[in-house]
């Protein structure tokens, strides 16, 4: 069953949470891939269950058309950001420990030229690794997403000042 798309604001109807995250600027960037694509996921139910109750069907005969059940969009209209980080099973990267010294090691290497794996395998001869993540890093055939996810570089725009004889970095801009 094919059903009209119907605009935010058109006949009195906003799709839930329609401005909130509706594109990947919105989304925040410390999420891992899997955890952006769930939101998307999510917005894009709000807002077929939106199109749907505007159409005229219930918010039960809504759910049933867009295959998800009530306590689902009760969840996704309380909080669009999926809660992976409290599942019950933990990340390979939780059972280490791993200092901020070790993760700051591991980028300083990124920037370097090294790989994320490159930088994390480097790591394992490093004298402050304890031997245990050593061990693990030496003996592991892929680095986990969890290690990747940890170890990862934000990149900020700057803008350079050059006068007669200094440079200086300005701050960035805040970004509302």
């Amino acid at each position: 069953m094919r059903t009209p798309q119907i605009q935010p604001g058109q006949n009195g109807s906003t799709p839930a949470n329609a401005s909130s995250l509706a594109d990947d600027a919105a989304i925040p960037a410390v999420l891992t891939r899997g955890q952006r694509r769930e939101i998307r996921r999510r917005q894009r139910i709000l807002n077929r269950v939106a199109t749907l109750k505007a159409s005229g069907l219930s918010e039960v005969k809504a759910a049933r058309e867009a295959r998800v059940s009530i306590a689902s969009l009760w969840r996704y209209r309380r909080n669009l950001i999926p809660g992976t980080d409290r599942c019950g099973r933990h990340s390979v990267l939780s059972a280490f420990k791993i200092s901020d010294a070790l993760l700051a090691r591991v980028q300083k290497l990124n920037v370097a030229g090294c790989s994320r794996e490159k930088a994390w395998r480097a790591l394992a001869d490093d004298p402050i690794c304890p031997p245990a993540l050593a061990e693990f890093l030496r003996r592991t055939p892929t680095i986990p997403g969890s290690f990747f996810a940890a170890s990862k570089l934000k990149r900020v725009r700057t803008t350079v000042l050059i006068g007669k004889g200094f440079s200086q970095i300005a701050q960035p801009l805040a970004q509302p």
